[in-house]
């Protein structure tokens, strides 16, 4: 007896790296950023991101809404632009469940609900608290970066904690870092952590966006999209969560784990 035969249906050329989801009827949506000038020194820009939905072929799509995306600050060089990552950056999140877009900017404790013709079908808020940046933040978030890359040396995180005084910081930080959905359509909003804070939890929202529970993560288990930056592959079931868990030596493993939701409280 034979094993699986695959057949392949669809190539989506160019589309992968930027893959938001796939509507029921297999059609790709993804976003793509804008081109943008950074006419001044150390200027803070978001560049717009559009999000489009494709047909089932990837080739004819049309834009559906478009968003400010990451938070990237500018600084003119003798030896061309520099780009730097702004601390505590801003940056819209997507998601799609069925015939629904998720957007949500973290810089409010809000999310809207589209459908895919652009049109906005709910504003589902976040029960997420306001808290400030100091310059205490700062230095957890440059020292924790350094024990992460040590090879660099202590030169180059001097050096870059300098740099990073004199970055416009967003006087508080942003509401939450991820957006996903469950396979029984509900929505989960990570909370956004602070340099120091090791707890990865999430709200729990039905297709409504009633809040319905909360969820922490198991210690050492990474998620894509923890930050801007990238990570690992996180999926949610019903009553499992799949993901990476990396050992102390670096090697990573992928993880099933029984999921056991909680009916009150919050990240």
């Amino acid at each position: 007896m034979g094993g699986p035969c695959w057949r392949q249906v669809t190539t989506y050329a160019g589309l992968i790296e930027n893959l938001v989801g796939m509507t029921p009827d297999r059609r790709p949506v993804t976003y793509s950023p804008s081109e943008a000038s950074w006419p001044s020194p150390y200027l803070a820009q978001r560049q717009e991101v559009a999000i489009t939905v494709f047909d089932s072929l990837g080739t004819n799509g049309h834009q559906v809404v478009s968003y400010p995306g990451l938070g990237v600050a500018v600084r003119a060089a003798s030896d061309g632009t520099v780009h730097m990552l702004i601390p505590f950056p801003r940056w819209t999140l997507f998601a799609v469940s069925g015939k629904q877009l998720y957007v949500g900017d973290s810089q409010w404790p809000r999310i809207l609900a589209f459908d895919l013709q652009g049109q906005v079908r709910s504003l589902i808020r976040i029960p997420a608290p306001s808290r400030s940046i100091h310059a205490e933040d700062l230095d957890l978030l440059v020292g924790g970066v350094s024990q992460r890359l040590p090879s660099s040396g202590p030169g180059v995180w001097r050096r870059w904690r300098e740099m990073l005084a004199d970055l416009p910081l967003p006087e508080t930080a942003p509401f939450f870092s991820r957006l996903l959905v469950d396979t029984e359509g509900n929505l989960w909003v990570q909370g956004y952590r602070m340099p120091g804070e090791e707890t990865k939890s999430f709200w729990v929202l039905d297709s409504s966006g009633k809040l319905i529970a909360s969820a922490t993560l198991p210690e050492g288990l990474a998620e894509r999209g923890e930050d801007p930056l990238g990570g690992r592959t996180l999926k949610v079931g019903g009553d499992w969560v799949l993901g990476v868990w990396t050992d102390a030596d670096g090697i990573e493993y992928v993880r099933l784990y029984h999921l056991r939701k909680a009916t009150r409280g919050a990240p």
